[in-house]
């Protein structure tokens, strides 16, 4: 158990995709999301996460994470060539007014100091 809660805490690897959604588009967008991460979360090993900009209402940052290394490339290879995938990011694109941008990320590990009690 403990070792599924620090998965989930720190995972091996993430994508970000940072994008707009115009605000007429925003209920419909977020209903279409709750199926899309149905499909994007089907493997094991993929967790999804959305936030909106508090600053900026439209502006979504949107988090996939990996539990490993084997989980993240299995996925993108769905995203290559699984039908199912592929027609659902078709959809996703036609909300945004513009291409996401997206990065590809590794956790980084900082060795800190134990705190003194």
């Amino acid at each position: 158990m403990a070792l599924a809660h620090r998965r989930a805490l720190s995972p091996a690897a993430s994508v970000t995709l940072t994008y707009r959604v115009p605000a007429r588009r925003r209920r419909s967008f977020l209903l279409f999301l709750r199926r899309a991460f149905d499909v994007y979360e089907e493997p094991r090993g993929v967790t999804m996460r959305l936030f909106e900009s508090l600053d900026e209402p439209g502006l979504f940052h949107e988090v996939v994470e990996y539990a490993s290394t084997k989980a993240y490339l299995r996925d993108q290879a769905r995203v290559e060539k699984d039908p199912r995938v592929v027609a659902v990011l078709q959809e996703f694109r036609a909300f945004l007014s513009a291409a996401p941008a997206v990065h590809r990320l590794r956790q980084v590990r900082v060795a800190r100091r134990r705190r003194s009690p």
